[in-house]
């Protein structure tokens, strides 16, 4: 019988190599190992598989991870500049920031419905080593505006 492993955090990111720093950072700034420790998925666009035919499967991956591990937060990162999007080198950054917004609240929203008592985090993630969260903290203590520049 394997041993039984708990872990608080889901983490959701894509994979792109550009990023792997800067979501590092976020999850150093936000100290998820010491704070109940997280699972990681990688799938291209992050939150763009929960918005479209592929969300079963995904949706699959997290209930296999709370079933195992006994997950209470989701947290999904989104990037700028995100080809699973077709968004590389796209000129208008707040369209790219609405279209992210969206499909991160759309994402949030199906998570929800499957597993309501699962608190959900999104954020995007900025090419210059930034990270701001859509709709700030729900269920949570911080209050504060999450614009911060990571180390």
């Amino acid at each position: 019988m394997p041993t039984q492993v708990r872990m608080k955090h889901i983490v959701v990111r894509c994979p792109d190599g550009r990023f792997h720093g800067a979501f590092q950072g976020l999850i150093e700034e936000f100290n998820l190992e010491k704070e109940g420790g997280y699972d990681l998925l990688s799938w291209p666009g992050a939150s763009l598989p929960l918005c479209g035919p592929a969300r079963e499967v995904f949706l699959g991956q997290i209930e296999t991870l709370r079933r195992l591990h006994g997950n209470s937060e989701v947290w999904v990162l989104d990037h700028d500049d995100c080809g699973a999007f077709g968004q590389e080198g796209e000129a208008d950054p707040a369209e790219e920031h609405q279209r992210h917004a969206d499909c991160l609240r759309q994402a949030a929203a199906l998570i929800s419905t499957v597993c309501p008592e699962i608190i959900v985090r999104k954020f995007l993630v900025f090419e210059d080593g930034c990270f701001q969260e859509i709709d700030g903290v729900a269920d949570s203590k911080e209050k504060r505006q999450l614009q911060l520049q990571l180390r």
